[in-house]
């Protein structure tokens, strides 16, 4: 579940950036410099769930190793199994 759950989050921010960066990076056939936000603002969403993957991953390998069967802190109540 945590893996769908970062490839999806990440397919979302990658397609909205890809959107945004092509309504922003061309005007009238040229580029406009000010568009480069578009691209800083999507690395920074990319690195803050790749954190949020491997936190959460950690939480998950150690709640395991203590042998706890706790739902993981922002995901859990997404699980699709039991």
């Amino acid at each position: 579940m945590l893996s769908i759950f970062a490839f999806g989050a990440s397919l979302v921010i990658g397609i909205v950036m890809g959107i945004l960066g092509g309504i922003f990076s061309t005007r009238y056939g040229f580029y406009v410099a000010s568009a480069a936000w578009v691209g800083w603002v999507g690395l920074i969403l990319q690195l803050a769930v790749y954190g949020m993957y491997v936190f959460l991953a950690v939480t998950a390998i150690l709640g395991i190793n203590k042998e706890q069967d706790k739902a993981l802190p922002v995901i859990g109540g997404m699980a699709f199994y039991k």
